[in-house]
């Protein structure tokens, strides 16, 4: 076929082939930056937590110490006495103290090695709860700075300072993952002393529903049940028990950025009539839900949660 045969083919193949679709035309990238490594180790609560895993690899190390060294005074007195047995083979005697000496040399191995993985349990734990507390807080520093596009800066060989987001990103994480923290590290060792206590912190619908306009005070109400849950599991056996509160609506000042479902009458009537009860919650009510975790009969509620909301949300 010649090279006009082959040119009319084509014409005539393209005049049933429909033309594609035009491409989509992209948005220019608006670029931020940001430091993850000085992000975990500025954060107050990543460097509360990497204290917190020091002193306990510290008391690793100090019962690595405690135990290693009997035993190692054992072994050399065993060694010398069956050196001076020049190959004979060692009485009853001798051989029930080798017995003995290996059970305590795997059972401090053992005991190790299950504090080493509780640690490294604890590290990992750690990520995943400022990992989890990350991404929503990076969308919402993008959403404020108007980017599309977000980097960490270890993948950058140079940027303008006007594009590092790393302090929004940490004034953020600092703001929801601080206090509940500090609160309960400062007062827990006096509860555990008197052998008992109570921890009460108020959450809040949005921890189990989420909130457009509120992602990041979502995600803490989110990640402040999972520690009322962990302070829950770890100092119950101390007598001090960790609950949840959930108002639900009350009447009390809100932004209208976050809450403009609730400003003006028309609005805060609309979320009353979704109440089952025909009212919001009254402060004494709440109060009243306090006092009663705090009371000696509530010792077996731990780690719950009690919604004050007059059934509006009805969530389990």
């Amino acid at each position: 076929m010649n090279k006009l045969a082959i040119g009319t083919a084509l014409a005539v193949a393209a005049t049933f082939v429909p033309a594609a679709a035009p491409a989509q035309k992209l948005n220019p990238p608006v670029v931020a930056v940001v430091d993850t490594q000085r992000v975990f180790r500025d954060c107050n609560a990543c460097k509360t937590a990497q204290a917190t895993l020091q002193q306990q690899l510290d008391q690793l190390r100090g019962r690595a110490q405690q135990l290693g060294q009997p035993l190692q005074t054992e072994e050399q007195s065993l060694t010398t006495a069956v050196q001076a047995l020049q190959g004979k083979a060692p009485d009853a005697a001798l051989q029930q103290r080798i017995q003995a000496f290996q059970s305590k040399q795997t059972a401090a191995s053992n005991e190790l090695q299950t504090r080493q993985q509780t640690i490294e349990r604890n590290r990992q734990y750690v990520a995943q709860q400022i990992n989890q507390k990350l991404e929503p807080i990076f969308n919402q520093v993008m959403q404020i700075r108007g980017a599309n596009l977000l980097i960490d800066e270890g993948a950058t060989l140079a940027h303008g300072s006007t594009l590092d987001v790393t302090n929004d990103v940490l004034s953020m994480l600092n703001q929801q993952l601080t206090a509940s923290w500090y609160l309960a590290k400062a007062f827990a060792p006096g509860m555990r002393d008197a052998g008992y206590g109570r921890i009460i912190h108020m959450n809040g619908p949005d921890g189990y529903r989420g909130g457009w306009t509120r992602a990041p005070h979502s995600s803490a109400k989110g990640a402040l049940r999972t520690l009322t849950k962990s302070l829950a599991a770890g100092l119950g056996q101390h007598g001090i028990t960790v609950n949840d509160i959930n108002p639900g609506y009350t009447e009390t000042i809100r932004d209208p950025a976050t809450h403009p479902f609730l400003i003006g009458d028309e609005n805060r009537q609309r979320t009353i009539d979704r109440i089952p009860i025909g009212r919001g919650t009254k402060p004494e009510e709440i109060a009243f839900a306090c006092a009663f975790l705090c009371s000696a009969p509530a010792m077996c509620i731990n780690g719950s949660i009690i919604h004050c909301d007059g059934g509006m949300s009805m969530l389990g």
